[in-house]
């Protein structure tokens, strides 16, 4: 196992060699979600390595976000500007300099004897959906998605509520700027109204604040993605796997469901059970659904 920083991004690359004579390689890239690190998935990495170095040579990358775990953030970001780190990234980590575990020198078009796999939770999804939209990827690559975010969220009735009531009190904030209680509010209406909880945990770190601000203010462009589906874009239209839990409050069913619907080339495997940490609690079960989509289009 071999940590290298580029960039903004610190990464873990394993390489393992199948036991049979096959010159098929298989070049993962994992993505995890906000908050998260590069180790959210090394568990998932593990699963996958039981479940397909027997057949292929493997190169797997995980990634390290800016501003998560040991990578630091040195600039204000947005999705866009994760979109360009992790295109950088990718282009740092398949140069020979990082002990050429992978031999070509750029990402895309994959070869007759290497394919690409993409899979990104979470954030990390959003990631991957961006740059779909941004035709990134060839049709010989592969995407899995799970419990991606991006799409925009339908206000529950909760939040309906809360929205109106904390609408009657911005006028306010100037007064209680400095004031306990504004923060006490701002804690409120990011938990409950917006649904998530990581804005506090983003409070030693100023930059690192205001791009989670930013990155959960964008939403992935839904008539662009349609837009994917279109006969002159479809030839290069990469397959792509949705993996969601049935109980995920954080990126609700009906996400994965809408994907689904929008991407012509996509299929869809719930987990009725499984909460948004789907892949950190349910490794194993993740990789099996993985190895059977690989193995089914490769």
């Amino acid at each position: 196992m071999l940590k290298s920083t580029i960039l903004y991004s610190s990464i873990h690359i394993l390489g393992s060699k199948s036991v049979k004579s096959t010159t098929m390689k298989l070049n993962l890239y994992m993505l995890h979600g906000w908050g998260g690190t590069r180790a959210s998935l090394e568990n998932l990495g593990s699963e996958l390595t039981r479940e397909l170095a027997v057949d292929y040579e493997l190169n797997m990358i995980l990634f390290e976000m800016p501003g998560h775990g040991e990578t630091p953030i040195e600039r204000e970001m947005d999705l866009n500007s994760y979109c360009e780190w992790f295109k950088e990234s990718t282009k740092q980590a398949n140069t020979p300099n990082v002990k050429g575990l992978i031999d070509s020198s750029k990402l895309s078009p994959a070869n007759a004897n290497s394919i690409n796999i993409f899979i990104g939770h979470s954030f990390g999804g959003k990631i991957l959906l961006q740059l779909l939209t941004e035709k990134y990827f060839s049709a010989q690559d592969l995407l899995v998605l799970i419990n991606a975010n991006g799409l925009k969220a339908k206000p529950s009735r909760k939040q309906r509520l809360l929205l109106k009531l904390t609408a009657g009190i911005r006028p306010l904030k100037k007064i209680f700027t400095r004031v306990p209680f504004t923060r006490i509010l701002r804690k409120i209406f990011y938990k409950y109204v917006v649904g998530v909880r990581d804005y506090e945990k983003t409070a030693k770190n100023p930059i690192l604040r205001q791009t989670f601000l930013n990155v959960i203010s964008e939403n992935i462009n839904e008539i662009k993605l349609e837009d994917m589906n279109k006969a002159e874009f479809a030839a290069n239209m990469p397959k792509i796997k949705l993996i969601w839990g049935g109980k995920d409050t954080q990126t609700p069913l009906w996400m994965g469901k809408k994907l689904n619907s929008l991407l012509k080339s996509s299929t869809i495997e719930v987990f009725p059970d499984a909460t948004h940490g789907l892949p950190l609690h349910a490794p194993k079960e993740v990789a099996r659904v993985v190895s059977k989509f690989i193995r089914q289009n490769i």
